[in-house]
C-alpha cells in the first residue's frame, strides 16, 4: 500500500484512494468526484484535458494555470474590477473558495499522487457573524505560506496579475457599507505586505451595517483605477455585520400632544418608542420620560420618583422588540429627554431622534417637538 499516514505517495492505486477518502467506490471517476476529496490538497484532481501528466512537475504546470486554478472557481474569490465585486461574488459564491470537481473528461489516477488528506488553507478565517458591539476586535492570523500538504497563496499568483502583480500584494479588510446604492461607502485598511504574517485584532469602531471583506490586492486606495489592480478573498475572508453601540436599540416612533382650553397647557403627552434586545438573552431594560422646565437641573438617576419623571420597566427575551407607550403631563414651554437604563447605566436620547447623546445635550422643548404623523424618528442602529 502507497500511503504514508493521511498522504498517498507513488505509486498510486485505487486501492489507496479508496483507503485515504474512505470510499466504497472502485472505477476512478468516482474516485475523482468524491465529496470526501479535501479540497486544500496541493495534488488532487483538477479539471483538464491533458493527459501527458507523468509526474509532479508536470501536475504543477498544468494545476497552476490560469485556466486549472489549482482546481478552484476563481470567480468566488478574485476580482479584477474592484472591491464591490468582490463582495458580490463571495456572495453569490463560495467565500470558502469552491472546489470544481472533474465531473466529466478526463480523470486521472496520477493526480492522487502526494494527496494529503489533512491539508489545511494556509490561512482560514472564522469571522463574527450577526451582530456586534462597536470596539469588538476582529480576530485576524493571516499566513501566506503553504501548509503540509496544502496550497500557499503564492501559488495563486497566475490568477493575480502574475509575480509583478505579487510582489506588491498586500494584506488589507475592507468594509463597505450601504452596497449597491448610490451612497455605498468603502474603507480600506492595508495590513502589510503578503510576505509577512499578521497576528492581531482588527478593531470595529464604526456603526452600522457592513459587508467585510479581507483579502490579499496590489491597490493601495479602495476600487483604485489607472492599472491592473487584483483583490483576492482570503478563505472565510467574508462576512456582514451590523455594529452597535448597545445591545438595545431604542428610538421614537411617534409623539402625540393635546392642548387645553387656553393653548398653554399640554395634557397626556403621548410617547411611542421601539426598543429591541439584540444579545441572546433575556434583558430588563427600564425606558424612561422626563420633561423639566427649561434649564432646570436634574440629578441622580431618572427615576419613576419626582415630578415630571415616568418610567416603565420592560423584559425582553432575546432578540426580541418590543413598543413601549408612556404617558406624560408638561407645559408647552418644558424641555423633554428620554432613554433608557440597562444594568444600572443610563444611555440618553433627544425625542426628536438620532443617536444616543449625553444627558446635557438630550432636552428638546416640548413646544419644538412635532406630532405624530410627522416626526418618526428611528435610531442610527435601525
Amino acid at each position: 500500500m502507497s500511503v504514508n499516514g493521511t498522504t498517498i505517495v507513488e505509486p498510486v492505486s485505487i486501492t489507496d484512494v479508496r483507503t485515504v477518502l474512505g470510499e466504497s467506490a472502485y472505477d476512478l471517476a468516482s474516485l475523482c468526484r468524491s465529496s470526501r476529496i479535501n479540497k486544500w490538497a496541493r495534488y488532487k484532481p483538477v479539471i483538464s484535458s491533458r493527459t501527458d501528466i507523468t509526474s509532479r512537475a508536470l501536475y504543477e504546470q498544468m494545476a497552476s494555470a490560469v485556466t486549472v486554478n489549482w482546481g478552484f472557481d476563481k470567480t468566488g474569490f478574485i476580482s479584477g474590477t474592484s472591491i464591490s465585486a468582490l463582495v458580490e461574488q463571495a456572495i453569490a459564491g463560495d467565500a470558502d473558495w469552491h472546489y470544481d470537481r472533474p465531473t466529466s473528461g478526463v480523470c486521472r489516477l496520477g493526480d492522487f499522487a502526494g494527496y494529503n488528506h489533512a491539508a489545511l488553507p494556509p490561512c482560514s478565517l472564522s469571522l463574527p457573524t450577526g451582530t456586534v458591539l462597536a470596539g469588538s476586535g476582529i480576530p485576524l492570523s493571516l499566513s501566506a505560506a503553504a501548509k503540509d500538504g496544502g496550497l500557499g497563496l503564492e501559488d495563486f499568483k497566475a490568477s493575480i496579475g502574475g509575480s509583478t502583480a505579487w510582489s506588491s500584494m498586500q494584506w488589507a479588510i475592507a468594509l463597505v457599507q450601504y452596497r449597491g446604492t448610490t451612497s455605498e461607502k468603502i474603507t480600506m485598511t492595508l495590513l502589510g505586505p503578503v510576505t509577512s504574517n499578521v497576528n492581531r485584532s482588527f478593531a470595529l469602531s464604526a456603526t452600522g451595517t457592513f459587508d467585510i471583506v479581507v483579502m490579499i490586492t496590489n491597490a493601495t486606495t479602495p476600487n483604485q483605477t489607472g492599472g491592473a489592480y487584483y483583490y483576492m478573498l482570503i478563505p472565510g475572508g467574508y462576512t456582514s455585520l451590523k455594529v452597535i453601540t448597545s445591545w438595545v436599540d431604542f428610538w421614537r416612533v411617534s409623539f402625540q400632544k393635546g392642548y387645553n382650553a387656553t393653548g398653554t397647557i399640554l395634557s397626556q403627552l403621548k410617547f411611542s418608542f421601539g426598543i429591541t434586545n439584540h444579545s441572546d438573552q433575556g434583558i430588563v431594560v427600564s425606558v424612561f420620560i422626563i420633561t423639566r422646565p427649561k434649564g432646570a437641573a436634574i440629578s441622580g438617576t431618572p427615576s419613576a420618583s419626582g415630578s415630571y419623571r415616568v418610567l416603565a420597566s420592560q423584559t425582553l427575551t432575546a432578540t426580541a422588540t418590543k413598543a413601549v407607550n408612556i404617558s406624560v403631563t408638561a407645559e408647552n414651554s418644558y424641555e423633554v429627554a428620554c432613554g433608557y437604563i440597562l444594568s444600572g447605566t443610563v444611555h440618553w436620547y433627544k425625542v426628536t431622534g438620532g443617536g444616543e447623546v449625553s444627558q446635557s445635550q438630550a432636552w428638546t422643548v416640548l413646544g419644538l417637538i412635532a406630532s405624530a404623523g410627522s416626526g418618526v424618528s428611528p435610531s442610527p442602529n435601525k
